[in-house]
């Protein structure tokens, strides 16, 4: 059940992710992607308790936009063997480990430059390399 999907016991992980796979259901990836990108910029120039870019975040978009795209890819009838493969959270979101957290813009600027670096897309890559680790994807 659903119940044992707790998305690392973080509320917003679980937003992000839902989110994002209602998004790349009803549109594509560039706009998935673009949305989450923005409003992780958008937190970096923020203050308070939940500000700044969380990579975090775009674990949990990317692996929504995965599942939508998986689902969306598989006839409805072979749908219950692919939800068969969801059993915890390690199945659905990759580890969060290494994975930078809400990085005021000052220092995602430091690190990252802006979403175009390479150095951001080297920090996606290792994103989307551990979501396609996971056994849903791994197919």
């Amino acid at each position: 059940t659903c119940n044992r999907l707790t998305f690392h016991g973080r509320e917003d992980l679980r937003r992000h992710f839902i989110t994002a796979a209602a998004i790349q259901a009803i549109s594509n990836r560039g706009v998935s992607v673009s949305a989450g990108e923005f409003k992780e910029l958008l937190d970096s120039i923020g203050s308070g308790r939940h500000s700044g870019f969380d990579f975090t975040d775009i674990v949990a978009n990317n692996s929504g936009i995965r599942l939508s795209n998986r689902m969306m890819a598989t006839s409805a009838d072979q749908w219950p063997k692919l939800l068969e493969l969801i059993q915890t959270d390690a199945d659905l979101v990759t580890s969060l480990d290494g994975i930078p957290e809400r990085m005021p813009r000052e220092e995602f600027e430091r690190q990252y430059g802006d979403v175009d670096s390479d150095e951001y897309a080297e920090m996606i890559e290792r994103i989307e390399a551990r979501i396609g680790r996971l056994p849903l994807h791994a197919l």
